[in-house]
């Protein structure tokens, strides 16, 4: 009985491994991109009842500008939060840009009280591209009507924030 589930366990093994086919490495650069893109990044529910999601959809209009809308969906404990940025982006190099948007804050709370009115907001900063899968970029977000209540909001931000892509 042993021999045979070892026997088994081989052949489909071997099925396995054979029906896999190898798939050539996509290009993940949006820059390399002529016309639209779309990127896309969630992880799931875990033991605290938190779920994350973003997108992002953009244009490259030529190799040195491009805008993109760009969107979240968190859950939280005690609230939701939905963004949309609409920004563009321009390259004075290869790897270095300049970036300006607008945006849009939503929270919902999940038990009844009054979430805060929707957030607007701009957004400034610069960034680089280190290689194809990995940027830093630095980010100054004012909010137009201060709506700084909530639980997730904040009037005045500055951020430094880093994506490797995999």
């Amino acid at each position: 009985m042993q021999n045979l589930c070892i026997l088994l366990f081989v052949v489909l093994l071997a099925g396995q491994i054979k029906g896999q086919n190898l798939v050539g490495e996509t290009d993940t650069d949006p820059k390399s991109k002529k016309g639209l893109f779309v990127e896309d990044f969630a992880y799931p529910v875990f033991l605290d009842e938190e779920m994350h999601s973003s997108f992002t959809v953009g244009y490259e209009f030529d190799a040195k500008f491009l805008v993109e809308l760009q969107g979240f969906y968190d859950t939280y404990r005690l609230s939701d939060v939905f963004g949309m940025n609409f920004r563009s982006r321009y390259y004075f190099s290869s790897k270095f840009y300049l970036f300006s948007g607008i945006g849009l804050e939503i929270e919902r709370d999940k038990y009844g009280l009054r979430p805060p009115p929707p957030r607007i907001k701009t957004t400034n900063g610069f960034g680089y591209d280190v290689d194809n899968k990995f940027s830093l970029e630095a980010k100054h977000d004012l909010h137009f009507n201060k709506t700084n209540f909530g639980n997730y909001g904040t009037p005045n931000l500055f951020s430094i924030s880093g994506k490797y892509k995999f």
